[in-house]
């Protein structure tokens, strides 16, 4: 059987992103995902919410995308590919974690209504003022 290295998830930002480039000038964002799953206790029968916080790097246009149109509490959905991300910390020690790496990406949220309502309201403005706009009426009856 052939190896599958494929993660998708979803979730909300935790915090706002910020975007930088690699010395070739290649956009690159690190950023933090929480995902929550539910489930009963065995023997009290109680909900317990459990939070995985996922690391998270998008390349090139996903990531000026993603720090375009998402902040902090956003809800993203992911899919993208495991890798391992080797380090030193402070005391000189190694250490090793594992990162997604963001193939694709999903808007999950709504649009936000305030936006809507105030995206309506410009058009309404630019349609009344179409409407003062005089208009010969002879030439604009048909019979």
């Amino acid at each position: 059987m052939a190896d599958k290295n494929y993660y998708s998830f979803m979730g909300r930002l935790t915090a706002d992103t910020k975007l930088n480039y690699t010395k070739l000038d290649e956009a690159v964002l690190n950023f933090n995902v929480v995902t929550n799953r539910y489930h009963k206790h065995r023997e009290t029968g109680e909900r317990i919410k459990t939070a995985l916080f996922l690391k998270c790097t998008a390349w090139r246009k996903k990531a000026e995308l993603i720090d375009q149109f998402f902040k902090k509490g956003s809800n993203i959905a992911i899919d993208g590919h495991l890798e391992n991300e080797n380090w030193e910390d402070a005391q000189g020690n190694k250490r090793t974690g594992i990162v997604v790496i963001v193939d694709e990406f999903y808007f999950m949220d709504r649009a936000d209504p305030t936006e809507q309502h105030q995206e309506a309201n410009e058009n309404r403005v630019n349609d009344d003022n179409r409407g003062n706009q005089e208009v010969d009426t002879d030439d604009a009856i048909p019979f």
